[in-house]
């Protein structure tokens, strides 16, 4: 019996490791701070429990108060007829992917549309202690998601069982 010696040399192997290694921590240290968000400096709350006037009277909204709400049919909610309707309907101006749109918004069959529109047809609507609040809340909502390390995913998922 022979043995073999190894196609490719010991020293070159833990070389090549070696400087794998280091690359990939070089890389961990220059890019992941940059990335990393920054610890909040206050809670995240979206705008919620910040002081607000209105005539000159002082109050808060807080959770608890926003909750206290109650969902409102829209004056004149958008009937959806085609895919692009959804946009409208849920007050989209477009949409940030391109990948399985028709699946998350379940714009891609035409037998969803009636639900989709009556889905889209109510607004959320905070107790009066809110308000002020619903002005700045979706900016705010963004800011936070976006430069605070939070991800909104928006998804409908719509379940048909026939038997």
């Amino acid at each position: 019996m022979s043995t073999s010696r190894p196609s490719f040399p010991r020293n070159l192997c833990i070389r090549l490791s070696t400087f794998s290694a280091l690359s990939v921590v070089l890389f961990y240290l220059i890019v992941q701070p940059a990335s990393t968000p920054e610890p909040f400096s206050e809670p995240f709350h979206h705008g919620l429990e910040e002081e607000t006037v209105t005539n000159g009277v002082s109050s808060k909204c807080s959770p608890r108060d926003w909750s206290a709400g109650t969902w409102k049919r829209k004056e004149n909610p958008v009937v959806v007829v085609k895919p692009d309707d959804v946009y409208a309907a849920s007050g989209f101006k477009g949409c940030a992917s391109n990948r399985e749109m028709p699946w998350h918004l379940s714009n891609g069959n035409p037998q969803e549309f009636a639900w989709r529109g009556n889905v889209s047809a109510y607004d959320w609507v905070p107790s009066a202690v809110c308000d002020d609040m619903r002005d700045h809340f979706e900016e705010s909502l963004v800011v936070d998601l976006v430069e605070r390390g939070g991800w909104l995913l928006i998804g409908v998922f719509f379940f048909v069982s026939k038997k």
